[in-house]
């Protein structure tokens, strides 16, 4: 999110916000952040490799950061911050057990060899359970309270921004929830006779495991403070 950062350096230290969203930029990346919330949950869902699906979540979740600074508002301003750093947590969180459960299930990433994988990895299973609760939008956590919040800011905004705001949310969440509700219950689904079950790759690695419960207590602690 290094980039986005730099944005609001520029934004607010070299052009001024107001000078900005007069030169109508501001419109393009509103325009960019909802084709990214819809296009990125597509692409999602279709993938089969679990870490292309991961990343194809993120062009989703980086859509809605630009869209809320598109909005123009200092509310929209405070939730693309906020879901910057939720999001940023919880992705991390996603990336490290997939690969360590991928791992552990074969090591071919394919989203269909992850089934059962909480009998080979709890914790790992569990971590990335959570996270994509939590990019689905599941009420009380963070990335709830984010989409909540940019409602709201396109609530006050009003006009067409409200209504494509509205929509677009509605039709990510739904997408989000289809890939990756859809892997996670796959996760907790013991394999059958005759199910393709492939030996583990590696051995698990016990840092993975301390650096995982350390991302839990900070996806927790997102959630509290927001």
């Amino acid at each position: 999110k290094g980039y986005i950062f730099l944005l609001f350096k520029i934004i607010y230290r070299v052009i001024g916000f107001q000078a900005f969203a007069d030169s109508h930029i501001l419109s393009l990346l509103f325009l960019f952040g909802l084709c990214g919330m819809i296009f990125g949950s597509i692409s999602a869902i279709w993938e089969k490799d679990i870490r292309r699906m991961i990343a194809f979540s993120s062009v989703a979740q980086i859509g809605y950061i630009f869209t809320a600074i598109g909005l123009r508002s200092e509310i929209g301003i405070i939730c693309a911050l906020w879901h910057m750093a939720a999001h940023a947590a919880t992705k991390a969180m996603l990336f490290v057990s997939c690969a360590e459960m991928d791992d552990a299930c074969g090591g071919t990433h394919l989203r269909k060899h992850l089934k059962g994988a909480f009998y080979h990895s709890p914790l790992l299973a569990l971590a990335f359970s959570l996270g994509a609760i939590n990019l689905v939008g599941v009420p009380l956590l963070s990335v709830f309270m984010t989409k909540i919040t940019l409602v709201q800011a396109a609530i006050d905004v009003g006009g067409r921004h409200m209504g494509l705001v509205l929509v677009a949310v509605a039709i990510s969440t739904l997408l989000n929830a289809i890939y990756f509700l859809g892997t996670t219950v796959n996760l907790f689904t013991p394999t059958k006779e005759g199910d393709e079950v492939l030996k583990p790759t590696v051995r698990k690695n016990p840092f993975t495991s301390v650096g995982l419960i350390g991302l839990i207590v900070l996806f927790l602690v997102f959630r509290k403070k927001i």
